[in-house]
C-alpha cells in the first residue's frame, strides 16, 4: 500500500514533530495534527492508512478517537501511546479492539515495527475488501445449483464456517476448492480479517523462510522489515493452496506453525504467537497422500480438522446447463452484448462431456460462447438423435423438480403434471433416486 499514511495525533507538538520525524526516516507518509477532532475529519471507511495517537488529550482524547473510529471502521488500526500509570486503560482498549500500544517512553524501533505491521494489516483488509467484493460478483461460484451434491456442500459451508476448526477441502482441479475456501472465511468471525493465500506449488525454495516467515532488519545485508506470508494471516485464515504439490523443506518449516501457531522472523532470536485458522487443498484425504510418499506423515497428521468434498462436474450433472447459462451471461455482460441461445447441439455436447476441468473449463467455454464461438472445441459436436436429446433433457428438468420438491413424490408429480406410475417408470428409466434429493436439506 504505497500510499498508505500514518495519521499521527498528539497535542504535544514537539512530542509529535520528533516521532513524525522518525517516521519519515523510516519511509512512511505522515500526516500529524494535534487534535484528535481534525483527525476524524479525515477519515472514511476506506481509508487506506492508520492512526497512531496519544491516549491523554484535550477535548476528545485518543481513547474516544478510538471508539470512533472503530464505529467507523473496526478493521482501520489504531495505536496508542500511553503514560505508564494508564496503561491499564490502554489495555482495555486492545481488549476492544485496539491494534496495539505503546507505553511513554518507548523505543522507536518497537514504535516502527507496530506501525510496519499495522499498515500490513490494513493493506490486507483492503485487499480481503476487495477480493470479497468480487467475489460475490462473480460469476465462477462453486455453489449455484440444485442437486443433492452442491446442496450438501453449501448446508456444510453454513456448518463449518461459523466454527473456528482447521480444515481440508478436497477435489479435482477446478471443482472450486480455492472459493469454497473464501467462502467459509467470508462465513466466519475471522471474516474482517486476512484470507491469506499461499500457493504451494510456487513456493520458492531459496526464499522459503523469507517468504513464509518474513525477516527482520539487519538479518543479512541490506535487511528491512518484512511481515511474512503467515504472519500477515494473524486473526484471519491462512490457506495453503495445493498441499499436494508442496516440496519436502516447505512442509518441515510449516510443522511448528501447524502445531504451536507461532514464527519466526529471519534475524530474530524470539517466535511470534500468530491466531490462524488453517484450511488447505488437496486432491485427496493427507492420509492418503501420505501413504503415497507425497506428504510427510507428521505433517499430514498435523492436518487435524474437518474435511470438506467437493464434487466434481460430472457427479452434478443437471447443474451444467444452469452453470453455463450463468457463466455465459456474466461474461456477455462483461462486454456489452446479449447472452447468446444455448443451441440444441451445445447441450448435447455439454451434458455428454465429462469435464476433466470442471468449473475452470465450463467457465472457459462459457466465456468463448459468449463471445460469438460455438461453446465446443473444433471438431467436437455432431448431431445427437432427437430421442436421446430429449431423454437427457427430461432427466434433467425431472432431477430439478425433485430437487424443488426435496424429494418428495407427489409434489414433484404435481410440478411436472405427471401420474405418479408415470414418475415412477421415468426415475427407473433415468437412473433417478428421490431418496437422494430428500436427504438434503435447503
Amino acid at each position: 500500500m504505497a500510499d498508505a499514511t500514518v495519521l499521527l495525533v498528539d497535542d504535544d507538538r514537539d512530542f509529535r514533530d520528533a516521532i513524525a520525524a522518525s517516521l519519515r526516516l523510516a519511509g512512511h507518509v505522515v500526516d500529524a495534527i494535534g487534535r484528535a477532532e481534525d483527525a476524524m475529519a479525515r477519515l472514511d471507511s476506506g481509508w487506506p492508512g492508520i492512526i497512531l495517537s496519544d491516549l491523554r488529550m484535550p477535548g476528545l482524547d485518543g481513547w474516544g478517537l478510538f471508539r470512533r473510529v472503530r464505529a467507523l471502521d473496526p478493521e482501520l488500526p489504531v495505536i496508542l501511546m500511553t503514560a505508564h500509570g494508564d496503561i491499564p486503560e490502554a489495555v482495555a482498549a486492545l481488549r476492544e479492539g485496539a491494534y496495539d500500544f505503546l507505553a511513554k517512553p518507548f523505543d522507536i524501533d518497537r514504535m516502527l515495527e507496530s506501525v510496519d505491521r499495522a499498515i500490513a494489516m490494513r493493506r490486507l483488509v483492503l485487499e480481503n475488501r476487495s477480493l470479497r467484493s468480487r467475489m460475490e460478483s462473480s460469476p465462477r461460484s462453486p455453489l449455484l445449483g440444485h442437486t443433492p451434491a452442491i446442496r450438501a456442500i453449501r448446508r456444510r459451508i453454513s456448518e463449518l464456517g461459523p466454527s473456528d476448526i482447521d480444515l481440508v477441502l478436497i477435489g479435482e482441479t477446478g471443482t472450486g476448492k480455492g472459493l469454497a475456501a473464501q467462502q467459509l472465511h467470508a462465513a466466519s468471525p475471522r471474516a474482517r480479517y486476512p484470507f491469506i493465500t499461499i500457493d504451494c506449488g510456487a513456493l520458492p525454495t531459496a526464499q522459503l523462510d523469507a517468504e513464509l516467515f518474513g525477516h527482520v532488519p539487519g538479518a543479512f545485508a541490506g535487511a528491512a522489515r518484512r511481515i511474512g506470508r503467515i504472519e500477515a494471516a494473524h486473526r484471519g485464515t491462512l490457506f495453503l493452496d495445493g498441499i499436494d504439490d508442496l516440496h519436502v523443506e516447505a512442509q518441515m518449516r510449516l510443522l511448528t506453525v501447524l502445531d504451536r501457531r507461532e514464527v519466526r522472523p529471519l534475524g530474530s532470536s524470539q517466535p511470534r504467537a500468530v491466531n490462524l485458522r488453517i484450511m488447505a487443498s488437496a486432491s485427496a484425504d493427507p492420509a492418503v497422500l501420505a501413504e503415497s510418499g507425497r506428504l510427510r506423515a507428521d505433517f499430514a497428521y498435523r492436518l487435524q480438522g474437518a474435511r470438506l468434498h467437493l464434487p466434481p462436474l460430472r457427479d452434478r450433472q443437471s447443474d451444467i446447463l444452469l452453470l453455463f447459462a450463468h457463466f455465459a451471461a456474466a461474461s456477455a455482460q462483461a462486454i456489452g452484448r446479449e447472452p447468446p441461445a444455448i443451441a440444441a447441439e451445445l447441450g448435447d455436447w455439454l451434458l455428454a462431456h465429462d469435464w476433466p476441468g470442471n468449473l475452470h473449463e465450463l467457465c472457459r467455454h462459457a466465456e468463448q460462447h459468449a463471445q460469438g464461438g460455438t461453446g465446443m472445441p473444433v471438431g467436437a459436436g455432431g448431431m445427437v438423435g432427437l430421442s436421446q436429446r430429449m431423454a437427457r433433457l427430461e432427466a434433467s428438468l425431472i432431477g430439478a423438480a425433485l430437487a424443488e420438491a426435496k424429494g418428495d413424490i407427489a409434489s414433484t408429480c404435481a410440478l411436472l403434471d405427471l401420474p405418479r406410475k408415470t414418475l415412477y417408470d421415468k426415475l427407473k428409466r433415468h437412473g433417478l433416486s428421490p431418496s437422494a434429493f430428500r436427504s438434503t436439506r435447503p
